[in-house]
Parts: C-alpha cells; sequence; structure tokens
C-alpha cells in the first residue's frame, strides 16, 4: 500500500520537499539554540571576590618564582587570567597591604 503511495511522482515529489523544509527547520532551530545558549554561558561566569584574586595572585608569583626564580607580570597575568590594567591595580593595593614587594632587576 504504501509502495503504491509513492508510485505517483507528484506525491513523492511533494513529500521530499516536505521532508528537506524539515530538516531545514530543524537546523536552523539547532543553530538557534546552540547561538542563544552560548550567549548565556558567557554571562554565566561567576566573578571572582578580590581575595580570591589576590589568592591568585600570589600563588602566580610563586609559581612563577619556583620555575623561573623571577616572577614576571606576563606570567602573572596569564596565569590568573586577568587584564593588564586590572592586574597592576592589585598589585599596587598589595603592595600597599605589604603581600608583595616590587623589585626592579638591571640586565
Amino acid at each position: 500500500m504504501i509502495i503504491n503511495n509513492f508510485d505517483n511522482y507528484q506525491f513523492a515529489f511533494i513529500g521530499s520537499i516536505i521532508v528537506r523544509l524539515d530538516g531545514l527547520g530543524l537546523f536552523v532551530y539547532a543553530i538557534r539554540y546552540a547561538i542563544s545558549s552560548g550567549r548565556s554561558r558567557e554571562m554565566e561566569v561567576e566573578k571572582r571576590h578580590k581575595l580570591q584574586l589576590f589568592y591568585e595572585i600570589i600563588c602566580a608569583i610563586e609559581d612563577d618564582i619556583d620555575h623561573n626564580k623571577v616572577a614576571r607580570p606576563t606570567h602573572i597575568q596569564h596565569n590568573c587570567r586577568l587584564s593588564y590594567d586590572k592586574m597592576m591595580n592589585h598589585f599596587i593595593e598589595l603592595e600597599h597591604k605589604y603581600m608583595i614587594y616590587c623589585v626592579i632587576l638591571a640586565d
């Protein structure tokens, strides 16, 4: 019975168009879902507290000193995932609290 219905060329052609449009609609829905869920994941990034940032900075300094004998700002910046300006502001605050100190070495 099913074979007899698809022997007619017009029904087969219309059926294939409907299936293709349905597949295209499913594809568009999947893409829109992926894009919208990506945006919400970016907004769900949790802010770190200042104490957490200070801890991460000090740990990054210790780690860099263990590996390289000196702590370089770029290495600390990458380890802590901070922008340079924010990292420098945190350095200044840590220096004011006497938790770190800066020494400039001449080559």
